[in-house]
Parts: structure tokens; C-alpha cells; sequence
């Protein structure tokens, strides 16, 4: 079985290749376990990862429509929709 482990690195958008990135660390976790979101999370410096932990905490207090609104805040249209992989 092959796992995705997109990193998100062509969205110049930070919160929203964040946003993108801690979903993918969620989905993993709850498909796979604790090992694949380890695994993901060795693919990023010390600084991503203090990224995607601030944007599971947002999640968790917030809620992921909020996060998500957050993460797409300072898009204009065009951006959005150029950005090819969003996470909902």
C-alpha cells in the first residue's frame, strides 16, 4: 500500500501549505497510526514541524472550518484557484 506523503512544497501560500500539511498528519494518523505521521513528520525541518503542531492546536480549539478559513484568509481568487492541492 502506498501512503501520500505530499509535502505541499509548490503552495506558496504558508498558512495554506501548513493547513494542508497538518490535515494530511490528521488523516494519517486516523487511517494509518501513530508510525505514518511519525514518518511524515521526519520529512520536515524542526521549524515545519512547529508549524503543523500551532495548526493542529488552531484545529482543535477552533475547529477545521475556521483553520481552513485562516489558512485562506490573504488568497485573492486568483491564488485560490491556481492552488492545486487544498485539503478540506
Amino acid at each position: 500500500m502506498q501512503i501520500d506523503m505530499n509535502r505541499f512544497d509548490e503552495i506558496q501560500h504558508t498558512p495554506l501549505r501548513v493547513y494542508n500539511r497538518t490535515v494530511v498528519a490528521f488523516n494519517l494518523m486516523e487511517d494509518y497510526g501513530q508510525p505514518a505521521v511519525v514518518k511524515y513528520l521526519e520529512l520536515f525541518s524542526e521549524d515545519e514541524k512547529k508549524q503543523i503542531v500551532l495548526m493542529n492546536q488552531f484545529i482543535k480549539s477552533k475547529g477545521k472550518e475556521a483553520a481552513h478559513k485562516f489558512a485562506i484568509r490573504d488568497l485573492k481568487v486568483d491564488d485560490y484557484e491556481e492552488e492545486e492541492h487544498v485539503c478540506n
